[in-house]
């Protein structure tokens, strides 16, 4: 009979195939937008609340995890103001 290990890894410790963790400079917050908040942004020209932001790798695209964090959500939206 032969065993596997499982290895539990947080989503703070994924790894893309670079080896990027979500800490690293090479890794993104790209805020993900529902319809409504599409519409807001492009047609309005209104600062939208994200849905969600997905960590991604800039250089190998691979998405490290997301977030629907309330403060982190608002932290992009205040970011995007300025």
């Amino acid at each position: 009979m032969m065993t596997m290990a499982i290895e539990v890894v947080s989503a703070a410790d994924r790894k893309c195939a670079c080896g990027h963790t979500r800490s690293h400079e090479m890794v993104v917050q790209e805020p993900e937008y529902t319809l409504w908040g599409w519409i807001l942004l492009s047609v309005l020209g209104i600062s939208a609340k994200p849905d969600h932001i997905v960590f991604r790798c800039t250089k190998c695209r691979q998405k490290l995890g997301v977030s629907r964090d309330p403060a982190l959500l608002d932290r992009q939206v205040n970011a995007g103001a300025r």
